[in-house]
């Protein structure tokens, strides 16, 4: 495996992760 393809896959995790939080808690204030 190529360290850094591995490290831009974790960075994508990171980044996806929190704008999935806030759009579930987004979704669910605004019903």
């Amino acid at each position: 495996m190529v360290p850094e393809r591995q490290s831009g896959v974790v960075i994508l995790g990171f980044t996806v992760y929190p704008l999935q939080l806030v759009y579930l808690i987004d979704h669910k204030v605004t019903k």
